[in-house]
């Protein structure tokens, strides 16, 4: 609403929103002062910081603070209404997870609620006093509220991070709760690889390697997840979560319970899915699964070489072409386990962009490819092609090796060549 007053930028934290003169001139000063008494400045109640980052148990805020906020939001509507068009303010769309790589997981929910339930009843990660907030979870887990679900435990998850934080970092002056005159500590310190004294962070060492990829690739990595920055900003239509994202959720959780219980270390081991390296990864394998599922078609050029006398020449100087994509991917896939995402400096992260772009360029050439070639191939047989045709066909045919077509028009998009590709592939693999 900010932005469609004066379409200025809106302001990304809470309080500088609610200090926008705009919102100001629409509902007038009152309504504001109240807002920001509610949920606005740190030396005010700060509901929403001190509830989102989980400082709160059971019985700490009363009712009445709750309906207090649902009179404001009623109240907003009537002060707007013939000030403005309420129909024409620009709504941003929901975010829309939509994540191939979490497939298969949906099958897993029903076990790992049960597992979830066993870690909060009996592991040291729940804090004292929490316990109630996890059963709650856990009741709205089971009535398939997916999506209050999420807003309940992340919080909660929040919290009991900082208190291990503390704990061995040997901070306990960092578990108190939302103090107005004092940064409290949240995901972006708790989950930081150093502290703001320039040590390491000894959570680290703690959950090991395997989990905090883990939190990275939920909270962290900008091609993750990143259910708290979506959810707690209100970008995420929750009463549609995918189920797959929750029970991917939940292993997480019972993996830092059982970190944190009787069965200390008993963790599956895991790797990135989100780290741009292991799309990288999916999408150069993606690339050899075409070219091999190209080369299946041999019977097709059998009858080609009926048509076309020179093919025998062309697919013998192909599959050189082939060759040189195939030892590039299995440098990929066979080195790909070497990295360390959450050690990868800022100019491998670069590279593994370039990389990622050109694959994916690659797969689009390789789709191309496949549907003309179907297409020829098929008019070919039933010998419908003009003689122009056919020339042009047979140009195809000249760059058949499918990795030819990618090497001539995907590197043509930029200044590195295919063997530039590779080196750069070695030096960041190895």
């Amino acid at each position: 609403m900010c932005a469609a007053c004066l379409a200025v930028q809106c302001p990304s934290m809470l309080k500088d929103l609610i200090a926008k003169p705009e919102l100001i001139k629409v509902f007038g000063h009152l309504p504001m002062d109240v807002v920001n008494a509610v949920m606005g400045s740190p030396r005010a109640l700060n509901l929403r910081n001190i509830a989102w980052h989980g400082f709160l148990c059971a019985g700490d805020i009363d009712q009445k603070y709750a309906m207090l906020l649902l009179v404001l939001v009623a109240s907003f509507g009537a002060l707007i209404e013939g000030k403005m068009d309420v129909e024409g303010l620009p709504h941003r769309p929901p975010v829309k997870y939509h994540c191939p790589e979490l497939k298969g997981w949906q099958s897993t929910l029903d076990d790992n609620v049960s597992l979830f339930q066993t870690a909060i009843e009996t592991s040291n990660f729940v804090p004292r006093g929490k316990q109630s907030n996890w059963l709650l979870s856990l009741h709205l887990l089971r009535n398939k509220k997916n999506g209050l679900f999420l807003l309940q435990v992340l919080p909660e998850m929040e919290h009991a991070l900082r208190v291990l934080f503390a704990e061995c970092n040997h901070s306990p002056q960092r578990v108190q709760t939302a103090e107005s005159c004092t940064h409290f500590t949240t995901f972006t310190e708790i989950l930081s690889s150093t502290l703001s004294t320039g040590e390491g962070n000894s959570l680290w060492s703690c959950l090991g390697e395997d989990i905090m990829e883990y939190l990275y690739d939920v909270l962290i990595f900008p091609s993750g997840l990143r259910l708290r920055d979506r959810l707690g900003h209100g970008e995420v239509d929750i009463e549609n979560f995918d189920v797959a994202i929750v029970s991917y959720m939940l292993s997480l959780i019972i993996a830092l319970c059982r970190k944190c219980g009787d069965t200390s270390g008993a963790t599956s081991p895991y790797t990135s899915l989100f780290h741009i390296s292991a799309y990288l990864h999916r999408e150069v394998k993606s690339v050899d699964s075409k070219i091999a599922e190209f080369d299946k078609t041999g019977c097709c050029f059998s009858k080609l070489l009926e048509e076309v006398p020179t093919a025998a020449i062309m697919l013998k100087n192909a599959r050189k072409g082939d060759e040189n994509v195939r030892w590039m991917t299995g440098l990929v896939d066979s080195s790909w386990k070497r990295v360390k995402p959450l050690q990868c400096t800022g100019f491998q992260m670069e590279l593994f962009r370039l990389l990622l772009q050109q694959a994916q360029i690659c797969n689009q050439i390789l789709n191309q490819v496949f549907k003309t070639h179907s297409k020829r191939m098929d008019l070919l047989e039933k010998k419908l092609l003009h003689s122009r045709q056919r020339g042009n066909f047979e140009t195809l045919c000249k760059l058949s090796s499918v990795s030819m077509c990618v090497q001539h028009s995907c590197f043509a998009e930029s200044s590195l060549t295919g063997t530039d590709c590779c080196l750069w592939a070695g030096f960041l693999f190895k």
